[in-house]
């Protein structure tokens, strides 16, 4: 009788510690999910922020054509052709020609 009510416990406190382990890793996930989303509202309050204001809201409003007195509208004509690409410094320019160091020394001191 003993040794069936000590096995019981064992199943008991096992599955107990089992139970524990998951709402342990569960825990560690939701919290997580808290993590991101409390960024994900930390960065709505900057946005809001920003979106309030003054530089912002004259941007809008200019968007509207509701600048201020004396400023003219800007936009494209309709149909306008897309500006040019542009391309990152670097990318676009020629490879140096290929010449030994003393020649480049020898440039250097005496000149082309």
């Amino acid at each position: 009788m003993a040794l069936l009510v000590c096995a019981w416990l064992v199943v008991i406190f096992g599955r107990a510690l089992a139970e524990a382990n998951s709402l342990t890793a569960r825990l560690a996930q939701e919290q997580k999910v808290n993590e991101q989303l409390q960024a994900r509202v930390e960065a709505g309050r900057e946005e809001i922020a920003l979106v309030q204001t003054a530089g912002f809201l004259d941007f809008e409003a200019r968007l509207f054509g509701m600048g201020r007195t004396g400023e003219r509208p800007f936009a494209l004509a309709p149909g306008a052709p897309s500006p040019p690409a542009i391309t990152p410094l670097g990318e676009g320019s020629p490879a140096p020609p290929a010449s030994s160091p003393l020649d480049d020394w020898l440039t250097l001191l005496f000149g082309a």
